[in-house]
């Protein structure tokens, strides 16, 4: 439970900026995202969110719990969705809480897809492989290379360093998101000639997301982005067996990374759009 100044800066945090709340029913399981823009107070500590959100009408009634963050930081509290005049009604407890930092932290399971208009402006979907021992939303981390490849990762990552480095257009930051580049242009069994699927297309591979940049791996028969387009990422992200996350990414092909194998390259993409709330939910898990 919060006490003193935090707890102070909290209430205030809740009844004057514009924070997106989860919303999660703890009868059904359900759980939403409320976009800050549904969301109003009154000065008795009563959250309001519109009735024009439908998704919480079959929730009036039932226990919720209410997680949100401030300065990145998640916080939740328990309360009864009530139905009012005004609004759905919430009303701010005694009690909040910080998230335990095992609570809503490592993700599942993530599942994403890539959208894009075509020249004829038809919407285009390009179906994302996001590998289970990727542990994407995590920060990269060298020990996790396996041994096997660490030599030529360590060379790939140097030079690819030294070639941006005489590019003062190019991204590189602290070029963490290099481990996961190097990794998949290295590893052999990306390499490989793919006959049992020649003529087939498949998904690109989703290697890295952090709040300012995303990273997509192409094989063989995946599809192409071009430099300096505009795409969106569609991102699934299941948290706990009621919990789902929906988060939306706008970005911009910035820089191609490749080796003499022409079948694999991979994609550095720089966030042009996110919602403050989604962007908070990334860096913390990043951290």
């Amino acid at each position: 439970m919060l006490g003193g100044l935090e707890k102070e800066n909290v209430l205030k945090a809740l009844s004057s900026e514009n924070l997106d709340l989860i919303i999660q029913d703890i009868i059904s399981g359900q759980t939403v995202q409320v976009d800050s823009k549904f969301i109003s107070h009154n000065p008795h500590g009563i959250i309001l969110v519109s009735k024009a959100y439908g998704e919480l009408d079959q929730s009036v009634g039932n226990k919720v719990c209410i997680q949100f963050y401030v300065n990145q930081v998640g916080y939740c509290f328990d309360s009864v969705l009530q139905d009012s005049s005004m609004g759905l009604a919430i009303v701010i407890p005694e009690k909040i809480e910080r998230v335990k930092s095992n609570t809503f932290s490592k993700p599942q399971s993530v599942s994403a897809r890539i959208l894009y208009h075509d020249c004829a402006d038809k919407e285009v979907t390009i179906p994302c492989y996001v590998e289970e021992s990727n542990n994407l939303l995590s920060k990269p981390a060298w020990n996790n290379v396996p041994q096997s490849i660490q030599d030529e990762c360590r060379k790939l990552m140097a030079q690819f360093i030294n070639e941006r480095k005489q590019e003062s257009s190019a991204m590189v930051g602290n070029g963490i998101y290099l481990i996961p580049v190097s990794v998949f242009l290295c590893n052999p069994e990306i390499r490989k000639n793919l006959n049992d699927v020649h003529g087939t297309q498949l998904p690109l591979d989703l290697i890295y997301v952090d709040s300012t940049k995303i990273v997509f791996g192409k094989r063989e028969y995946a599809p192409e982005l071009e430099l300096e387009a505009d795409y969106t990422l569609m991102l699934e992200i299941k948290l706990s067996a009621f919990l789902t996350r929906s988060i939306i990414v706008e970005c911009t092909v910035s820089d191609i990374y490749s080796t003499s194998y022409q079948e694999t390259a991979c994609y550095l993409c720089k966030v042009t759009k996110i919602k403050t709330e989604d962007e908070r939910f990334i860096s913390e898990r990043m951290t």
